[in-house]
């Protein structure tokens, strides 16, 4: 796998990209433009349009310009997260992931409106998912747990997925994942299975903090901070309910910044050990720095 910092991307080969998950989306009988994908699409051409030279919003207001930028920088996020999900999926012919993708497709245009946000939760499921089949791990969906993943040694890892949208409830979260942990281990096959948590915490750290490089690189770094600085923070909650049957918490966030010339992507993990099993930093390698492609 390529390893670099950043993964460039023209608008138009990602508007390309993203049409491709849009004909898919209809091939597997779900109608994309009268979802929020329809929404995106719109959005994602007028990017293109603004990075090809041309002034597509010139009759609008300062204070309208505001609102479409926001409408754009998170199109442009759930352009690159669908896009990751369906190079990974595509190709699979399963009624269990078909099932997953329908329930993606759902929802809400702007993430972090509602309490309740099914399709974002799936979503992020079928991220983590992905994150390890591309790290070449064989996972499983329709499992005791979230994403079951299959060990080279033969045990299972059991992931159970948290997006968290209140800090009020983050401890609260990852207790639930931890204690979902232990019953799994204890109803399944094997008490040598281990378990691992998953946390998206992008709504969290865009209510808390904004990124202010206009480099693309700098916007990469200080991301990477940020989210370590959000862990540090509450170090406690991440470890609420800690066990010895539990690796650890893989935390996740995702931005989209302006940067001259157009947008970057930035979508950053890092974890909180539990145990002194090395079995983290064995994985943290194969499933960070992945391309979305």
């Amino acid at each position: 796998m390529q390893s670099k910092e950043i993964y460039k991307r023209d608008f138009s080969d990602l508007l390309s990209k993203f049409e491709e998950v849009c004909g898919w989306f209809d091939d597997l009988g779900f109608r994309f433009a009268i979802t929020r994908y329809g929404i995106y699409h719109k959005n994602l051409k007028n990017l293109n349009e603004l990075s090809s030279g041309k002034n597509v919003f010139k009759d609008a207001s300062n204070e309208s310009l505001v609102s479409i930028m926001k409408e754009m920088m998170n199109s442009h996020v759930e352009a690159n997260e669908i896009i990751r999900i369906y190079n990974d999926f595509k190709g699979i012919d399963s009624q269990e992931y078909i099932e997953q993708v329908k329930k993606v497709i759902t929802g809400q245009e702007f993430r972090a409106t509602s309490e309740s946000d099914p399709a974002r939760d799936f979503l992020f499921e079928l991220s983590i998912a992905a994150r390890f089949m591309r790290a070449g791990f064989r996972v499983s969906l329709k499992g005791i747990c979230d994403v079951e993943v299959k060990l080279p040694d033969g045990r299972s890892l059991f992931v159970e997925c948290k997006r968290v949208k209140s800090l009020k409830k983050l401890s609260k979260n990852i207790k639930v994942a931890n204690q979902q942990i232990v019953r799994r281990i204890k109803d399944s096959s094997s008490l040598k299975n281990i378990g691992m948590v998953a946390v998206n915490v992008t709504d969290l750290l865009s209510k808390s903090s904004s990124i202010v490089s206009e480099d693309p690189k700098m916007t990469t770094s200080e991301h990477r901070a940020l989210l370590r600085n959000f862990i540090l923070k509450n170090l406690e909650s991440f470890n609420a309910g800690g066990n010895k049957k539990c690796i650890g918490v893989l935390c996740e966030s995702s931005i989209s910044n302006l940067v001259p010339g157009g947008l970057i992507y930035s979508r950053h993990i890092t974890n909180v050990r539990y145990e002194n099993d090395d079995l983290f930093e064995r994985l943290m390698p194969q499933l960070s720095n992945q391309d979305i492609v």
